[in-house]
């Protein structure tokens, strides 16, 4: 019995945890569909008594200028981090390594995207 649950052990994790994705999956669903049921019966019961509807969502005031300035120093930041760290485990790497070199390309992904977020900050605050 000991040599079969060895054997098993790291498939019974990966088991364990699709499980319990899926569990958690079909609980979110459940509880947004009974948020809908809800806000149906308000509109029917709004209706029925002839009073206004109430709105869909609340109004969204959007983001402010500190949102995109966090985004843009959290994006070009976390790109260097990627930048830096896979230049140096290419460098400290034996000859042939050349993966460290494609995740130092990589991290140019997010530097771009936080310095499209910089700029916009920028251009919206106008200064």
């Amino acid at each position: 019995m000991d040599k079969f649950l060895a054997e098993i052990a790291d498939k019974i994790v990966l088991m364990l945890v699709v499980v319990v994705g899926g569990v958690a999956l079909i609980v979110q669903q459940w509880m947004q569909q009974r948020r809908r049921e809800m806000i149906h019966r308000e509109r029917l019961a709004a209706l029925e008594k002839g009073l206004e509807l109430p709105p869909d969502s609340p109004p969204s005031r959007g983001l402010g200028s500190d949102a995109y300035l966090l985004r843009g120093l959290l994006w070009t930041f976390a790109g260097l981090a990627i930048l830096i760290c896979s230049l140096g485990i290419g460098l400290l790497a034996p000859p042939g390594r050349t993966f460290a070199f494609v995740w130092a390309f990589c991290g140019l992904i997010p530097i771009a995207i936080g310095l499209a977020y910089l700029l916009y900050c920028r251009l919206r605050r106008g200064d």
